[in-house]
């Protein structure tokens, strides 16, 4: 979705998102698809070793010019952060 976020290294009131899922994200939705219920101990050990990477393309318009990126979204949070 347009309004996803993917946590790469947020820490504390810090939060941060990358350009793409994490593994731990991946593997979440995965679960969810699963209908996984509980830790999982057992399915995530055998996932381990599951390799993956990330293969960007960028956009382009019909003459084969990149596009411009949309910015990424702000959003500032106030639960949690000790306030």
């Amino acid at each position: 979705g347009p309004l996803q976020s993917w946590g790469g290294d947020s820490k504390f009131g810090v939060r941060d998102t990358l350009n793409f899922p994490t593994r731990s994200g991946i593997l979440g939705l995965i679960c969810c698809a699963r209908g996984a219920a509980g830790p999982e101990v057992e399915w995530l050990a055998e996932m381990n070793n599951l390799p993956m990477e990330v293969r960007a393309y960028a956009r382009t318009d019909k003459e084969g010019q990149p596009l411009l990126r949309e910015p990424t979204l702000c959003d500032f949070q106030m639960v949690g952060s000790g306030y």
